[in-house]
């Protein structure tokens, strides 16, 4: 029955794929993509009823939720003329059906079969690339402009990285705390499995601190420049050009604009604000970051790229400094 179970997880996962390009587009152009991709749904639903049987009650029920939210995906892309929204919130909750089930594999160590990879659900996100630009910029402007000693920069970090923690605490053991969250502050900029694992943002804030305790803070921050621009450029340009796959979701071409931005954006930031850097150790650093930030990106999973990135790309750029 596991083997049913993450055939049908597989299934699901390559229907929310398939969906993402016309769930924001209600446009009579996608109307014929639209009714097959309702079909497609309607039959997945039928599969994921019949397989609750003989289920334990918790993947039993979250097979039911999966039924229910693929039903009413379907009706949804049935109609002439949907709503964006409607369909862009159906999309969201069949996105959750599927890392629950997710974490449900993973979890009860079911026996995936070789070569088999269950992708995480990465939907194009415009806001959340800049929420992930803003607190970098911010972080690295904090560390050039405010903080006088480095002793600053770790408190602020402790600080934030602390609150982080104490937050996903809470939403964890208050229930209506996370719905509060889901439907509130992040519910635009959060992923899928953030909702039941710890979020990037808490990842990104402990790489900081982490970087900040063990190397200079000129490291750490080309580190964390190196993944607020080059990871928010390697998600658009996979999304809208990514057809030569290196692993999973990961592209060639994500990669490439990850080098690049990330190159560019550490070269003009040492050329501003650290002129004492030589050219010749500019151009390497620059490099360099680029390159490894972009190598980290594809291979860190299942570690959290928010985290390893900056910690990864520091240590190098420590290496030239």
């Amino acid at each position: 029955m596991s083997e049913a179970i993450i055939d049908l997880t597989v299934s699901l996962y390559d229907f929310v794929l398939a969906s993402e390009e016309v769930v924001g587009a209600g446009r009579s152009r996608v109307a014929e993509r639209r009714h097959q991709l309702s079909r497609t749904a309607h039959a997945l639903a039928e599969r994921f009823q019949d397989a609750r049987r003989d289920m334990g009650d918790d993947v039993a029920r979250k097979l039911d939720e999966a039924a229910d939210h693929l039903r009413e995906m379907s009706s949804r892309l049935r109609e002439s003329r949907p709503c964006v929204d409607g369909l862009r919130e159906r999309w969201t909750w069949l996105g959750h059906s599927y890392e629950a089930l997710r974490e449900e594999i993973h979890t009860g160590r079911w026996e995936v079969p070789r070569g088999l990879r269950l992708e995480r659900i990465k939907p194009q996100n415009y806001l959340r690339n800049l929420f992930h630009v803003n607190n970098g910029l911010i972080s690295v402007m904090l560390c050039e402009l405010v903080f006088t000693t480095q002793n600053q920069a770790i408190l602020t970090a402790a600080c934030v990285t602390a609150l982080f923690f104490t937050l996903d605490l809470a939403r964890r053991i208050i229930p209506s705390f996370q719905v509060y969250l889901v439907k509130g502050p992040v519910g635009s900029i959060a992923r899928a499995h953030e909702h039941r694992q710890v979020p990037s943002s808490t990842w990104f804030a402990l790489a900081t601190l982490m970087g900040l305790l063990t190397m200079p803070m000129l490291a750490i921050e080309i580190g964390v420049l190196a993944l607020a621009i080059g990871d928010p450029v390697a998600a658009i340009v996979g999304k809208r050009w990514g057809r030569t796959k290196l692993r999973g979701q990961k592209s060639l071409q994500g990669s490439l604009g990850f080098f690049v931005s990330a190159a560019l954006a550490i070269g003009l930031f040492l050329a501003v604000f650290h002129p004492e850097v030589a050219l010749t150790t500019v151009v390497a650093l620059s490099l360099l970051s680029g390159a490894v930030g972009a190598v980290v990106e594809v291979v860190t999973e299942p570690v959290d790229d928010n985290f390893s990135i900056p910690m990864v790309v520091g240590f190098f750029a420590l290496l030239l400094l």
